[in-house]
Formats: structure tokens, C-alpha cells, sequence
């Protein structure tokens, strides 16, 4: 019995050990030569980036997102540099709380291995007005910021807004409109007009796909039968059965280098 109990004693403490102050617990600055604390160290900078927390969520941390920041930016260009084309996406946004304004860019691409990517690559203060010229300086700007060619660009999707339109056209990219924000436009007129159903299709299609012959003999047999008359189909209805005409009408303008989409 003597002997197990000694096998199983508590190592002795070696005679040169010194337990730390608490003082020295809180003082201590870990390296981030350290592979352990570099890790945390940006795993609290991505917590901070990602759920948008202020950075005086912990102390210390001012230089955590900017080299965050430039570890991504230069991971983002090396993708995009080996990009055969990116389309991009626009638009100007203000805040409501304190009204101030933001330009997005963001860009569209498709890698090595065909998988759809994209990245935010400016959101850029905008306290300028909301001119056409200061837009398309704006966005004429940015490319380089990457080291992105223009001729690289294949199009900017942008919304209906004049001005968005005119510093587009005035520019060097080739525009294609927002298929939404076009749909919603041509809804929310109609419906802010009280116009019936029938002014919602003559305004916002130009022209009915066409139906096989199937559905145009379901159509008639249903009049024939008290179905649902012209005179009384929905707007669900509709848009449903009108929605790839819009569609047509969007994607039949061309967009290349020599010619913009007007």
C-alpha cells in the first residue's frame, strides 16, 4: 500500500518556480509571433468585422482590421486579375439616420472551375451630389483601385435613376438595367395610378409570350365555362403568365463595346 501511494504522489514543484501576480496575468501582451495568439488574435478580428462590432470591443485591436483588410483585398484582386470578364453591380444608398450616402461596387465573376463569385469591392462615402458627372467619376475611379481594365468590364447593372442612367452612358461601361428594380417601377406606377389589370399588362408588357396551343384552348374553354374571363384575371395571374416578356424585353438589348443599351 505504501509503495502504490508513492507511485501515485503529486509531482514536486520544481524549487525555481514563482507563481504570477494577478497584476501580471492582466499586463501580458502576447506575441503574434506566437502561432497560437496570432490565431486568436484574428479570430477576433474577423468577429469584429463580420458582426459589425466596434473595435473597442476589446483593447488593442486598432491594427487587427486593416491588416485583415489588406490580407483580403490582395487575395480579391489576385481572383480577379485572372478573371476573363466581371460584370458589376451599382447603386447609390443613403442612410436615414443621419443621411449620409454610399456608393457600392460590386463585382461578378466566374473562376477557373466555373464557380460563381463575387466581392464588394468599394463602399464608397458619397457626401458629393448625386450628379451624373460625379457618379461616373466616381465609378470611372474605382477599377483602378484594383488594377481592373475597363475593357475588362463586360457590363454594369444599374437601376432606372436619370442620373444613374446618364453617368453610365457617359462612360466607357456598357449598362444593362435592373430587371427588379424595372419590374417594380412599372408595378408600382400602375398600382399608385389605380389602374385595373389590364392597364398593369398594356403598361408593363408590350407583348403577351406566346402560350402553346394547349393553354390558349384551356384559356377559351375556360370563358366558355364561366372561368376566369379576361375581365377578371388577377394581377398574380398575370405577372405569372406575362413575366418572361419582360424578360425579353430587357435582355434584347445588346450589350458589347460598341454598343450601349439605350
Amino acid at each position: 500500500m505504501k509503495n502504490q501511494q508513492s507511485s501515485t504522489s503529486v509531482s514536486k514543484i520544481p524549487s525555481n518556480f514563482k507563481q504570477q501576480k494577478l497584476q501580471g496575468c492582466i499586463a501580458v501582451q502576447w506575441s503574434l509571433a506566437d502561432p497560437r495568439s496570432r490565431e486568436i488574435h484574428f479570430s477576433i478580428g474577423e468577429m469584429i468585422a463580420l458582426d459589425n462590432q466596434p473595435i473597442s470591443i476589446v483593447e488593442n485591436a486598432e491594427n487587427i482590421i486593416p491588416h485583415l483588410y489588406s490580407e483580403t483585398k490582395s487575395e480579391i484582386r489576385k481572383n480577379i486579375l485572372i478573371a476573363d470578364a466581371i460584370s458589376v453591380t451599382t447603386d447609390i444608398w443613403t442612410n436615414t439616420n443621419n443621411l449620409e450616402s454610399f456608393l457600392s461596387f460590386t463585382a461578378h465573376w466566374l473562376d477557373e472551375s466555373f464557380t460563381f463569385r463575387h466581392a464588394v469591392l468599394q463602399m464608397k462615402h458619397f457626401p458629393e451630389q448625386h450628379t451624373a458627372q460625379n457618379i461616373k467619376e466616381c465609378l470611372d475611379n474605382i477599377p483602378s483601385l484594383w488594377d481592373i481594365s475597363h475593357t475588362k468590364i463586360h457590363a454594369v447593372v444599374r437601376d432606372n435613376g436619370r442620373n444613374m442612367v446618364k453617368a453610365i452612358d457617359d462612360s466607357s461601361f456598357s449598362a444593362v438595367p435592373c430587371f427588379i428594380h424595372t419590374m417594380q417601377s412599372k408595378v408600382q406606377s400602375t398600382i399608385l395610378l389605380k389602374q385595373n389589370v389590364h392597364a398593369v399588362r398594356s403598361q408593363f408588357f408590350l407583348e403577351a409570350p406566346k402560350n402553346s396551343v394547349d393553354e390558349d384552348s384551356e384559356s377559351e374553354e375556360g370563358t366558355e365555362s364561366g372561368g376566369n374571363s379576361p375581365n377578371n384575371v388577377s394581377l398574380e395571374d398575370t405577372v405569372h403568365k406575362n413575366f418572361w416578356a419582360c424578360y425579353n424585353e430587357i435582355t434584347s438589348k445588346k450589350v458589347d463595346g460598341n454598343e450601349k443599351s439605350s
